[in-house]
């Protein structure tokens, strides 16, 4: 069993490795895939016997287990498969109150959790969680000196209930601290050479120190830096002496003047390379100088702040760029007239620190020049 059941949570573990691509692109990246392995220790205190009115302990001993889960924001929800492993110790009765004891018991859970993250730090992140799936227990030769029971076993529903705390190592790993209270929660199939021994009265107790591995780029938003324009200052006025007579201006022949339209600038949201109503009216206005003055040729330079890396910023750069040549070329604009480029977080019109966010920054520069 234990086999099979890892077997299954490897194979969906390589289908969340294929599919990290999918995870929603939003601007905190916080619905993720993610996967995870944990080791601790558990043990049984207090389990009671129902025909005997007998209680047992168990050492502490190893557990193990794999998840593979979906982080939907503060929320998450996993399939999980845990084993533990533990020796008998004591015995308890009204007959022969405690009694050293010996054999072993072994169970497999396989649950799916539901947890609950609190954002209270860049670092760490409280939790807390139920599950509900099934228990496998089996003891082996577990017993003391006046009796021996063999070959219990049981198979039944089950639920755990979890609290614990994590740590966010970087983007990607976050180690967590968590306590489990695993029982059982109803008759289920039982298979034992004693009558009444009543597995749901074996409560267990675990703690397991894992780690989770989460799928994709995390990329959290920054304060959003509000600009503020330059404050133009005023020259000092300038005496100017008299200016000597001139001479009489010769005529001169009048230039060539071809007018090229002035230069336009879309600005995007943050993380963004979709048009708002305020960058749709821009376009109509750069079609319509585009159609007026005829013989030009139109240059897309895509830009991005500093927020986030540099190749992520240089692809969404090529978003914008891109998404403002589709629109041109919808309302009329020849596709063959228009060039695009993406800069990425370089040639800012606003300097920045790294990751700071700024909206002069988001933006695609339209520029008009003759058609050769």
């Amino acid at each position: 069993m234990r086999n099979f059941i890892y077997g299954i949570s490897s194979v969906a573990l390589l289908a969340a490795s294929m599919n990290a691509s999918a995870v929603a692109d939003d601007d905190t990246k916080k619905k993720r895939f993610y996967g995870g392995v944990q080791v601790g220790l558990n043990q049984i205190r207090g389990g009671e016997f129902e025909t005997t009115g007998a209680r047992l302990w168990t050492n502490r001993n190893l557990a193990e287990g794999i998840k593979f889960g979906y982080k939907w924001g503060g929320l998450r929800t996993e399939l999980e498969f845990n084993a533990f492993q533990a020796d008998a110790r004591l015995f308890q009765s009204t007959t022969l109150g405690f009694a050293t004891a010996v054999g072993e018991t072994n169970a497999e859970t396989l649950m799916v959790n539901v947890l609950y993250d609190f954002d209270v730090s860049d670092k760490l992140t409280p939790y807390v969680g139920a599950g509900f799936g099934g228990r496998w227990m089996e003891m082996d030769g577990v017993g003391n000196t006046n009796g021996v029971f063999t070959d219990m076993k049981s198979r039944r529903k089950a639920y755990q209930l979890i609290a614990g705390l994590g740590y966010d190592i970087n983007d990607n790993f976050r180690a967590g601290l968590d306590y489990r209270y695993i029982r059982s929660v109803d008759e289920g199939t039982q298979f034992t050479t004693v009558e009444g021994v009543d597995f749901a009265k074996l409560p267990q107790h675990a703690v397991f120190l894992g780690v989770n591995y989460f799928f994709g780029e995390k990329k959290t938003k920054p304060v959003e830096e509000v600009y503020q324009p330059p404050v133009r200052e005023e020259p000092a006025p300038v005496v100017e002496a008299e200016p000597a007579p001139m001479p009489e201006p010769q005529p001169e022949p009048e230039p060539i003047v071809v007018a090229v339209p002035d230069d336009f600038i879309i600005y995007f949201d943050f993380d963004s390379a979709e048009l708002d109503w305020k960058a749709q009216q821009v376009v109509l206005a750069v079609a319509e100088a585009f159609k007026a003055h005829g013989n030009v040729t139109l240059a897309l330079m895509g830009h991005a702040d500093r927020a986030g890396s540099d190749a992520y910023n240089e692809k969404l750069s090529e978003k914008r760029a891109w998404a403002v040549k589709m629109a041109l070329v919808e309302a009329g604009v020849s596709e063959a007239a228009i060039s695009a480029s993406a800069h990425g977080e370089h040639d800012l019109a606003v300097a920045t620190a790294d990751g700071v966010s700024n909206q002069m920054n988001r933006r695609v520069e339209v520029m008009f020049s003759l058609a050769e």
